[in-house]
């Protein structure tokens, strides 16, 4: 036979493990819901994120001597004009197109045979329109 105080032993931790069981449901379901809320909320910042890296990309173009002709989110097109010490000026636009996280050079052309200038960058990040 079961003494008294083991049945109200058994009561008490019964009724405590009750009470975590469903403290511990209920902050799985807070967790997982601010999980959602975070997910949900990302895109936001990853649009402002990729938009600051284009403007930084567009200034250290800018910084290395070239003319942005078109800044886009994914594309950022420059020129230059001036064809004096041309080491000096690959130098220049190799520091800035380094600076370009998420761009590759698309296109790079110096010299007479260029359609728009002397001197023509296209960067677009991989994974736009034409950008592969």
């Amino acid at each position: 036979m079961i003494s008294s105080y083991l049945k109200r032993q058994r009561l008490i931790n019964g009724t405590i493990s009750g009470l975590l069981f469903t403290v511990g449901l209920g902050l799985t379901g807070l967790g997982a819901y601010t999980m959602i809320e975070d997910y949900q909320a990302e895109p936001a910042v990853i649009d402002s994120l990729q938009s600051e890296l284009a403007k930084n990309c567009a200034k250290a173009i800018e910084d290395s001597g070239m003319l942005i002709e078109k800044s886009e989110e994914d594309r950022i097109t420059a020129m230059n004009f001036n064809l004096e010490a041309p080491q000096k000026q690959i130098a220049k636009i190799s520091v800035g197109i380094q600076q370009c996280v998420g761009y590759k050079l698309e296109r790079f052309c110096m010299g007479s045979g260029c359609e728009q200038a002397p001197v023509t960058i296209a960067l677009r990040k991989p994974g736009t329109a034409n950008g592969g």
